[in-house]
C-alpha cells in the first residue's frame, strides 16, 4: 500500500508539472500546439499536438492527402517560420507511400504559387503537358524564387521519404532519429531540445510492404499498435496516418422513400480500409465527405448544387481526449490543396461570395 502511495504521488507531481508548465509556456508568449487555422474546428481540436496520433480518413479521390498535407505540412511549417518564437520547433518526415518525391515538392509548390500570388496552376500546367497551355515566363521566373523557401524547408524541417516501404525500416529510421538526438534517464527517453516536435506523416498506409508471409491487414496492425504507438508514448512523437475508407463505403444507401442515407455514405471508424483497428491506437480520427460525388443535393444545410465538388465536410470522428462527433463545411479547392471554413450557412451574403468564386474559376 505504501509503494502503491509513492508511485501515486510520483505520477500526480509529474502531472502536476506538465499542468503548470505548459500553463507558464503559454503566459511567456509561447504554444503547446500549432493551430490549424481552421477557426470552428479549433475550439475541440485546438491543433497539431505533442504525443498525438492521427488518422485522416476518406474515400478514394476526396482529398484526404492534400489535406494531410495542408494542415500537417505547408500551415504547421508557417506557422512555426512566422513565429520564430512560439516556442515549437518542428521536423517533418513525410513517407511517400503513393506518389514520388518530385510530386510531393511540385504539390507545396503549386500551393505556393496560390497562397502568393494568387495563381491556380494545376500540375498539368505545371509540366507543361498540354502544348496549348506550357507554363508561362512569368510563373516560371516565380517559381524560381521559391527555391529559398523551399532549401530552408528541407534543410530546417522537412525530410521526405518515397522509397522506405517497410513497416521495420520505417520505425528503424524514426527511432534512429529520436536516439541520436536524445538520451535515456532512469529509464525515460529525454529529447535533447524539449521544444522539438516530430511528426512523421504516412501517406497512405495500405501502401506499406507486408512482411514475408504477412497480410497487409497484419502489417497495418503490427506498424500501427506496435510502431507508432511505441514513437507516441516512448518519444513523443505525434504520427499522423492518411488511410482509405473501404471500397463498401462508395455504394449509395436509399431509404424506402428513395433517398440516399448520408449517413451511411460518410467515413466512418468501422469503414477504415485492410485494419478497421487502427482506429483503437489513435487519438483522433478526422474524415472528410464529399457529397457532390453522391449527387446529394444539400449537406448539413449547404447547397451541394452550387458548391459542387468545391465542398467538403471535416468530420471529426474520434477524439481521445474531447468532443467527438463534430462536422464542419469547407469550401476545397483542389487544385492547389486549400480548405477554408465555410461561413455560417444562414449567412446568405457570405456565401453568396462563396457560389460568386466558384463561378469565376469554373469560367
Amino acid at each position: 500500500m505504501a509503494e502503491a502511495m509513492t508511485t501515486g504521488e510520483r505520477t500526480y507531481d509529474a502531472a502536476y508539472k506538465r499542468i503548470i508548465g505548459n500553463r507558464d509556456r503559454v503566459l511567456s508568449g509561447k504554444v503547446n500546439c500549432i493551430p490549424f487555422k481552421l477557426a470552428r474546428l479549433q475550439k475541440f481540436v485546438p491543433g497539431l499536438e505533442p504525443s498525438t496520433y492521427t488518422i485522416i480518413t476518406a474515400s478514394s479521390g476526396v482529398g484526404k492527402s492534400k489535406f494531410a498535407k495542408l494542415l500537417f505540412v505547408i500551415r504547421a511549417y508557417e506557422y512555426v517560420r512566422e513565429n520564430p518564437d512560439c516556442g515549437i520547433k518542428l521536423k517533418l518526415f513525410y513517407f511517400c507511400l503513393e506518389e514520388y518525391r518530385e510530386i510531393f515538392m511540385q504539390s507545396l509548390i503549386i500551393h505556393r504559387l496560390y497562397s502568393l500570388y494568387g495563381k491556380r496552376v494545376d500540375i498539368k500546367v505545371l509540366n507543361s503537358m498540354q502544348p496549348e497551355n506550357v507554363l508561362d515566363d512569368e510563373t516560371v521566373q516565380q517559381i524560381g524564387e521559391l527555391k529559398e523557401y523551399f532549401d530552408e524547408m528541407e534543410r530546417n524541417c522537412l525530410v521526405i521519404y518515397d522509397r522506405l516501404k517497410s513497416p521495420e525500416k520505417i520505425y528503424h529510421a524514426l527511432k534512429s532519429y529520436a536516439e541520436t538526438n536524445g538520451k535515456w534517464e532512469n529509464d525515460t527517453y529525454v529529447p535533447n531540445d524539449p521544444e522539438e516536435l516530430v511528426v512523421p506523416i504516412f501517406d497512405h498506409i495500405s501502401l506499406l510492404q507486408p512482411g514475408k508471409g504477412e497480410s497487409l491487414h497484419e502489417a497495418i496492425g503490427r506498424f500501427s499498435s506496435n510502431f507508432l504507438v511505441d514513437l507516441r508514448n516512448t518519444y513523443g512523437m505525434s504520427p499522423v496516418v492518411v488511410q482509405q475508407q473501404s471500397a463498401d463505403k462508395e455504394k449509395q444507401v436509399y431509404t424506402t422513400s428513395g433517398s440516399s442515407v448520408e449517413s451511411k455514405l460518410e467515413p466512418s471508424l468501422d469503414g477504415l480500409a485492410d485494419n478497421k483497428k487502427t482506429q483503437r491506437d489513435a487519438d483522433m480520427v478526422m474524415g472528410l465527405f464529399a457529397p457532390d460525388r453522391y449527387e446529394i443535393p444539400q449537406h448539413r444545410g449547404y447547397n451541394i448544387r452550387k458548391m459542387q465538388d468545391y465542398y467538403r465536410s471535416i468530420s471529426i470522428l474520434k477524439n481521445r481526449y474531447g468532443v467527438s462527433n463534430l462536422r464542419v463545411g469547407t469550401f476545397f479547392d483542389g487544385c492547389v490543396s486549400d480548405f477554408v471554413e465555410l461561413p455560417n450557412v444562414s449567412d446568405e451574403v457570405q456565401m453568396s461570395r462563396v457560389f460568386n468564386l466558384i463561378e469565376t474559376i469554373n469560367e
